[in-house]
């Protein structure tokens, strides 16, 4: 509980934080204002991993739907707007 409180206070601080702070820099809404490394989407697509047998895995694992990914352009113009 004590890190659920941590949490809603760091939430309820970081609007007047965010304004003292780069307040136009967010990567998340524009990519082009990432400073990370850059990798081609469809490159990723293409990629195969490993097939595991889950039924003998010794740890829980958790399994990820498979999600289709937009191109590079529907992904840059939406978050533009």
């Amino acid at each position: 509980m004590q890190m659920l409180g941590k949490l809603r206070s760091a939430c309820l601080k970081y609007p007047s934080w965010k304004q003292q702070n780069m307040p136009h820099f967010k990567p998340w809404l524009f990519p082009s204002q990432s400073t990370l490394p850059q990798f081609d989407h469809d490159e990723l697509l293409e990629w195969e991993l490993p097939e595991t047998n889950w039924l003998n895995a010794s740890q829980p694992v958790a399994v990820e739907a498979h999600i289709e990914v937009e191109s590079r352009a529907e992904i840059d113009s939406s978050c533009k707007t």
